[in-house]
């Protein structure tokens, strides 16, 4: 069979499971309702990660500013999604090196 991929994105969010069940900032933040679950939350950027005091965040997590994805070829990449292919999943990139 073939494998199935799709293209590589320019910008995500970075989830935080929220095992308090406390939402701080309902305009960054999906919700369930329900609450015997962890809450989901969602950052856009490190910024309102940190001012949230997420543990373990990175900068490195969130997306490139605008005026470095272009330069760093995103749109080459490619995904692959467990759902898709019933494996684990993997971010694949060609790296040229440069001497």
């Amino acid at each position: 069979s073939k494998l199935k991929r799709k293209k590589g994105v320019k910008t995500w969010r970075v989830a935080n499971y929220n095992e308090e069940n406390e939402m701080h900032d309902a305009n960054i933040c999906d919700r369930f309702d329900t609450d015997d679950i962890p809450q989901i939350q969602w950052y856009e950027s490190f910024e309102q990660a940190t001012a949230d005091s997420v543990p373990h965040v990175v900068e490195s997590m969130f997306p490139p500013l605008p005026e470095h994805t272009k330069e760093m070829n995103l749109n080459k990449c490619v995904r692959l999604l467990p759902q898709d292919n019933d494996t684990g999943g993997f971010f694949v990139a060609l790296l040229r090196r440069v001497s």
